[in-house]
């Protein structure tokens, strides 16, 4: 063969080599996808880095299971008031996705995202979305092959029943009665309370707070209150301690972050304890009387900002 016949072949055998090695490593795969040539991470994975990546979010009920459609906002940085339900969507979100038939499609670049999902009638849904900087795959496989799932489950909203509690005064007493009621109320069937804290407001008119001749006796001869909530206690009341939660505003607030699922029951007991009591109503007679409001409301607040109200009487 003739040297430039040798020089030939040569080259031939160079220019395949470098073929079978594109072809080998997915280069040529991802050149001839429009891509260009795909970086390699140290670890020898498909480096996704500055390229859009697929993620795809699916949302559901999370008792029926079935499809629902929520907004979703996501965000490079966590929002001030990230977790919170009760605020409304804070600005800076970098993109909103509208769900339809319970899914979406998003593409972004790798990176770990904050994101929160919206819809009529649910509690918010506050999470996380991981976007890989690389994969076992191409990219455009990584794509096709939903290799990123995110599942949202939201809990559809309990409009809570509750009811007025009345400590059932009676007859009259001239020591120290504590009277001891419960308020409970059930949640139904696929459907969540999420109480986010408890309002405990005092009566206008029979205030148990004040001591207006300051013999140490209380207007409404009430001396101490205790509420129990699923097992944690609050004392907003107390005389013989020197607690007074009520001073200033007349309300009292408790700050219980709770989730009740389907069938449970928010209880709540409360314990009131007097001085002297009377059958009828008499304000600022330094005796609890029969039907006189001593919780004029108690109020349960949401993670959503819905309330549920009731009051507590004698």
């Amino acid at each position: 063969m003739k040297k430039n016949g040798w020089k030939f072949l040569i080259g031939l055998l160079v220019v395949g080599g470098v073929f079978v090695a594109l072809w080998q490593f997915g280069l040529f795969e991802s050149f001839s996808e429009g891509q260009g040539f795909t970086a390699f991470t140290e670890d020898g994975k498909y480096d996704y880095t500055g390229k859009n990546v697929e993620a795809t979010l699916n949302a559901y009920n999370i008792y029926t299971a079935a499809a629902i459609n929520p907004k979703v906002y996501l965000y490079e940085e966590k929002p001030d008031n990230w977790g919170n339900g009760r605020v409304d969507v804070e600005d800076g979100y970098i993109s909103s996705y509208q769900l339809a038939s319970g899914t979406y499609v998003i593409a972004e670049e790798p990176g770990t995202y904050y994101a929160r999902a919206v819809l009529n009638g649910y509690y918010d849904e506050f999470f996380e979305i991981v976007i890989p900087a690389s994969g076992e795959v191409t990219l455009n496989d990584f794509n096709q092959a939903d290799g990123n799932i995110e599942k949202i489950k939201m809990y559809d909203i309990e409009t809570l029943s509750v009811s007025d509690v009345d400590l059932g005064i009676t007859e009259n007493a001239s020591s120290d009665t504590t009277f001891i009621k419960y308020m409970n109320a059930v949640v139904d069937d696929d459907e969540a309370f999420k109480l986010d804290e408890v309002k405990f407001q005092e009566d206008a008119t029979y205030s148990f707070a004040t001591d207006t001749d300051g013999d140490g006796v209380y207007d409404e001869g009430v001396n101490k209150i205790k509420v129990v909530i699923d097992g944690q206690t609050f004392v907003p009341f107390d005389v013989a301690s020197s607690i007074d939660e009520f001073s200033g505003d007349n309300e009292a607030v408790l700050n219980y972050d709770h989730l009740y699922e389907q069938n449970e029951a928010v209880n709540i007991k409360f314990e009131v304890t007097a001085d002297a009591t009377y059958s009828t109503t008499g304000d600022a007679d330094e005796k609890l009387g029969d039907g006189e409001d001593i919780l004029d409301s108690v109020i349960l607040v949401d993670a959503a900002g819905n309330t549920a109200t009731f009051d507590v009487s004698g």
